[in-house]
């Protein structure tokens, strides 16, 4: 609105009064104006020191978050180590078998293999060999070992009460002089005490690590739960054996597995920032810590120059405060003189103007009320939820686009929403009536926030959805309700989503269970007390191979099943060979998850046996294998009939159930059951098995790689050089003794892709085993590295070979899925062996 035009006349003399209200007026308002300028003045060293401490705060909490993540990384690694020393702990034990302790301290070979096993282990410093009268009877270090005793020792004294695996706490060795920790454990037979093999742990190698994952200056420890040390870097000259009863890092790691805290180091007097998990499930925890000066040091460097700039700012401010003062109060005499003269002709004029400028305010006003109430409404009718206004007696006066379409109409009448629970269109989740007193308006209306609840709503199409509502009260100016706001949305698909989520986890556990239930299972079963070693794991690898091969194909398939004709190729067709195999009968009948696995698991076990001593172990030997779908009382069955003929001549049943039979009537006793014949010209088996009603067509699966054909030597692979980079501890210890075992030459093995290049780059090597995810990142650039050196690759990996992107630069590899077998990677390797030497 333009502002009116002012006339103005010469006041009369006389307005003495109205000039000393001014000079009042005057002199309240310069005060006023001088504290606020002081206070300009100050706001840039007040805006500072708040930043400041803003900024303090946030790089302790980076601090924090520093330790947290460093003393994960040093958790997950300690672990690690011991859990090799738990398996070199195994091994020893395993090797040394029924020798007496007479004949382990005369023997050199038993020196020899300690010795073998501490050098590949860079983590271990030493293993000893303790008999019971606690004189170490061997080591990987001396032999014949000195005359020393141990039985002072608080591992021995623990070890010959009870058996248990032992943390032992930091000592100094009696025959190195190094300080160590160990870990130790009872020699089998476990049940009484027969001696002690004992693994001490090279603290160079833990503080090495703790350097290489750390940044500037820092602590780290390795501490049990009752507080004993049994590592420490930096160490202290006079480093206590345990933590004080006052530390409140011990109070902190007794009474949670992991944590960030701030504390007083009773070592040292030092203020940090710790960070500690517990090790796995061991009484063992470990320590990181960085101090506070380390942390604030590069907030003091970047506070210094703000801060000088904010106090320059202030000083400068200052003296333009000061000149401004200085006019101010020469300009005060002039602005009380035009006072005097202007207020009475003010006066007047507004006298005139008034009602002018009252009505057009108000048309102002008016207008300004009408766009925001438009603009309002259309926010309210736009957003994604119900918006319901109430009066103070329950009366609905608004109601939203998407209110009205879930819950509306609303009835005109008090109470609104005790009506519409009285209908039942508002009810609890479960379905329930819900008392009157319960409405989700009562609360906001009585001056109280309603929190989030959830109902069961009704439409007045009937439609019903599960709404989360939530309000609060209206006050008027004296502080009283006056009404409600309720806004409430649909959260019907976010519920059958979390429910939909939970089944699925549920159905993974069951799965997962299953699997290792089954697993451990055909461990104790296969481990027949009259085979050999070498049987043992043959027969356990073949099983669990044939499992891993159906979950690979229902994985394919999305888990919807698995046709006959692909467990067949599997489990029969890949083992046949060039053996006699007459196949009869539909391949694309579809198996449900479990018949598809229980059926592969026999057909298995059934090539398996002929191999050896059926059908197959002859040349002339022929196997039938047929099946059929019918109609039983229990449903739809798949009737297979497996018959062998021109093999060995059977002239008796077995007296002994051995493991095929039991696990044959385990699979398919509960349906039409089995039936083994043992007839003179051949065995046979009749397996029936269910199919589900409206299963749906065969899934659409890869056809697979062929095989790869075993290796026929005893040393395929004599002088062949091998890289292993593999970042699970176990299994590349498990890759290294099969390589090792087929006359492979290891020349490094690494567990991360920097270690795996800076070896590749120093290691001479003709073929390379590479995990296709090494903690998360991808060993593509240690692949091309390998390619440029000519050497053969093989990847190993949980994943399938499509599950990852293509190696346009990686030519003439092999990917094996995981779990992997010893022929297979052999074959694998002599394969890509042969294709890179073609290729050259």
């Amino acid at each position: 609105m333009q502002a009116p035009k002012r006339t103005f006349s010469v006041p009369p003399v006389d307005g003495a009064a109205p000039v000393t209200s001014a000079a009042k007026d005057i002199d309240a308002s310069g005060t006023g104006r001088v504290v606020l300028l002081w206070v300009l003045c100050l706001l840039p060293i007040i805006l500072f020191a708040g930043f400041a401490l803003d900024q303090r705060k946030a790089t302790l909490r980076a601090g924090e978050n520093a330790a947290k993540r460093t003393v994960q990384v040093m958790e997950e690694h300690a672990l690690r180590v011991f859990e090799a020393q738990q398996l070199i702990i195994d091994q020893v034990d395993q090797y040394l078998g029924d020798m007496d302790w007479t004949q382990i301290r005369a023997s050199q070979a038993v020196h020899l293999r300690l010795k073998e096993l501490a050098k590949r282990s860079p983590h271990v410093d030493g293993l000893w060999l303790v008999p019971p009268d606690g004189h170490t009877a061997n080591s990987a270090d001396f032999f014949p070992f000195p005359d020393v005793s141990v039985t002072d020792r608080t591992y021995f004294q623990v070890l010959s009460t009870r058996d248990e695996l032992h943390y032992g706490e930091m000592i100094k060795g009696r025959t190195k002089g190094t300080f160590n920790f160990n870990l130790s454990r009872r020699r089998s037979p476990r049940d009484t005490f027969n001696g002690v093999i004992l693994v001490t742990s090279s603290l160079q190698y833990f503080t090495d690590f703790w350097q290489q994952a750390s940044e500037g200056d820092f602590v780290a420890g390795l501490f049990r739960q009752d507080g004993e040390i049994l590592a420490r870097y930096p160490m202290l000259e006079s480093l206590p054996r345990s933590l004080g009863p006052d530390s409140s890092l011990l109070a902190a790691m007794q009474h949670s597995d992991d944590g960030v805290l701030p504390s007083i180091s009773s070592l040292d007097g030092v203020a940090r920032i710790y960070g500690f998990s517990r090790i796995g499930d061991t009484p063992l925890f470990i320590g990181y810590g960085i101090s506070n000066a380390q942390i604030l040091a590069s907030w003091r460097r970047e506070m210094l120059p703000m801060g000088l700039i904010a106090l320059l700012a202030t000083v400068l401010l200052g003296l333009t405060a000061t000149t401004i003062l200085r006019q101010n109060r020469r300009l005060g005499a002039t602005a009380l003189l035009w006072r005097r003269t202007a207020t009475e002709l003010e006066r007047e004029v507004d006298k005139r103007l008034r009602a002018e400028d009252v009505a057009a305010e108000r048309k102002r006003l008016l207008d300004e009320v009408r766009g925001l109430t438009a603009q309002r409404q259309s926010i309210l009718e736009n957003i994604a939820e119900g918006v319901i206004a109430l009066d103070a007696r329950g009366r609905v006066i608004y109601a939203n686009r998407d209110a009205t379409t879930l819950l509306g109409p609303f009835p005109d009448q008090d109470n609104a929403f005790a009506g519409l629970v009285a209908t039942g269109r508002i009810r609890a989740v479960d379905g329930t009536d819900l008392s009157p007193a319960s409405a989700p308006d009562k609360a906001p209306l009585r001056g109280e926030n309603l929190a989030e609840t959830e109902f069961l709503v009704q439409g007045a199409t009937g439609q019903s959805a599960i709404c989360s509502f939530r309000g609060g009260a209206i006050f008027g100016a004296d502080g009283k309700p006056e009404g409600a706001v309720l806004t409430f949305w649909d959260v019907s698909e976010r519920k059958r989503e979390a429910e939909r989520r939970e089944l699925l986890m549920r159905e993974l556990d069951h799965r997962v269970r299953n699997m290792l239930a089954t697993i451990m299972a055909m461990i104790r079963i296969s481990n027949l007390p009259h085979q050999s070693k070498e049987a043992f794991i043959a027969s356990l690898t073949g099983r669990v191979a044939a499992m891993a091969r159906t979950h690979g194909v229902l994985s394919e398939g999305q888990w919807k099943g698995a046709t006959v004709g692909r467990i067949v190729a599997d489990e029969v067709a890949s083992i046949a060979d060039a053996r006699q195999l007459v196949i009869d009968g539909d391949p694309d009948v579809l198996l449900p998850p479990k018949q598809a696995a229980d059926l592969a698991l026999a057909l298995h076990e059934l090539a398996t046996n002929a191999t050896k001593h059926g059908a197959w172990s002859v040349p002339e030997g022929k196997i039938t294998l047929a099946w059929s779908s019918a109609a039983s009382a229990e449903g739809r069955l798949l009737r297979v009939r497996w018959q062998e003929s021109g093999g060995p001549p059977i002239l008796a049943a077995p007296s002994r159930k051995g493991f095929g039979t039991s696990l044959l009537h385990g699979l398919f006793g509960s349906h039409d059951g089995v039936t083994l014949e043992y007839a003179t010209d051949g065995f046979s088996c009749d397996m029936s098995v269910p199919i589900e009603a409206g299963l749906g067509p065969p899934p659409s699966v890869e056809v697979r790689a062929p095989d790869l054909q075993p290796p026929s030597a005893e040393a395929p692979l004599a002088g062949v050089r091998v890289l292993v980079v593999e970042d699970e501890a176990v299994v590349r210890l498990d890759l290294v003794h099969i390589l090792l075992d087929a006359g492979a030459i290891i020349t490094a093995e690494a567990g991360s892709l920097d270690d795996g290049l800076d070896k590749a780059r120093t290691h001479p090597f003709d073929a390379a085993v590479l995990d296709r995810n090494l903690g998360g990142v991808s060993s593509l650039p240690l692949a091309r590295l390998a390619e440029e050196k000519g050497a053969a690759i093989v990847f190993v990996s949980g994943y399938r070979a499509d599950a990852h992107e293509a190696l346009p630069h990686v030519a003439g590899h092999i990917h094996l899925q995981k779990p992997i077998t010893p022929n297979g990677l052999v074959a694998a390797i002599l394969a890509s062996v042969a294709t890179r030497r073609n290729r050259a």
